[in-house]
């Protein structure tokens, strides 16, 4: 009857919020300073309230320079990375086709590193996000892409269940567009220590 059918609907609609306030279980942290990037995430891997994975490699190096930081189910994130990093290989080995010694690894835009994890992202439903960062001929450039491809350019970004914590951190430091790689570093590893204290799931 109706009711029954109301309350189905009901119990559908907590699962689901259930779902959704799981832990992410990771803490990605990035500053940029000046000449580049600092780029760092804590290393545990968990299925509900499991460590699948103590020692889990969530950073991926897309290009030379370019590195991502994934968050969210890490084999989404993992695939994701692997796929635009050989598009991105591909690009610059058909740029360099003529030649008699293409290069064994290739630098790349930043944005156009952006613009291939957000094609993957929006071409099926994943369920991870990434943090870029990277130095082409404009500079150092700091990404956040959501889930659904949504990105922001920022001096400093967090992503994950333990990102409140790191993003505060990081705004605590004061890093600004001069700061030494040592200082960004710095700030960008007791964010991610921090983001750990903060967050069960992470470690």
């Amino acid at each position: 009857d109706a009711s029954a059918r109301s309350s189905m609907r009901l119990l559908r609609g907590v699962a689901l919020a259930a779902a959704a306030a799981r832990t992410a279980a990771t803490t990605l942290a990035a500053a940029r300073f000046s000449g580049g990037v600092a780029l760092g995430a804590d290393s545990r891997a968990t299925q509900d309230g499991v460590v699948a994975d103590a020692f889990c490699d969530k950073l991926h190096k897309l290009a030379d320079n370019c590195w991502a930081g994934g968050c969210g189910a890490a084999a989404d994130a993992d695939e994701v990375a692997r796929l635009v990093a050989l598009d991105l290989r591909s690009r610059r080995l058909g740029e360099h086709a003529c030649d008699a010694a293409a290069p064994r690894a290739a630098n790349c835009r930043v944005a156009e590193a952006a613009g291939l994890v957000t094609a993957r992202l929006r071409s099926a439903p994943l369920g991870c996000g990434f943090l870029l960062g990277g130095v082409d001929s404009r500079g150092a450039c700091l990404l956040r892409v959501e889930p659904d491809g949504a990105s922001t350019n920022s001096a400093y970004a967090s992503m994950g269940s333990g990102q409140m914590a790191a993003v505060a951190t990081l705004e605590a430091s004061r890093l600004g567009p001069d700061a030494s790689r040592s200082r960004a570093i710095d700030a960008v590893r007791r964010a991610v220590e921090a983001g750990v204290r903060g967050d069960t799931g992470s470690g």
